[in-house]
């Protein structure tokens, strides 16, 4: 069974690779019934983790993204302070 700290992305990622182990071994053994379930079982499992894999990089992408924006306006604040503060020069 998965550990519990373990990502679900990771575990799913598992559970799909493990089927395809098994599918091998079936194929390998010429059980050709355990390979058809196994091959229709990847063929929905396959997709399932693949979307749920980009998503959760869209996700931290989207993280970054706003960490990012937030960086950014603080350094616009911080600039506009700064300026606000320096002395004019003026030409005597």
């Amino acid at each position: 069974m998965a550990d519990q700290t373990q990502d679900p992305i990771d575990s799913a990622q598992e559970v799909l690779s493990n089927l395809k182990a098994r599918a091998k071994a079936a194929q390998e053994a010429n059980d050709a019934f355990l390979f058809g379930i196994l091959n229709d079982l990847i063929k929905v499992a396959s997709p399932i983790v693949t979307r749920a894999f980009a998503r959760q990089q869209r996700e931290d992408r989207s993280k970054i993204n706003a960490a990012h924006k937030a960086l950014r306006a603080k350094f616009r604040e911080d600039s506009a302070k700064n300026r606000s503060d320096l002395p004019h020069l003026t030409r005597e």
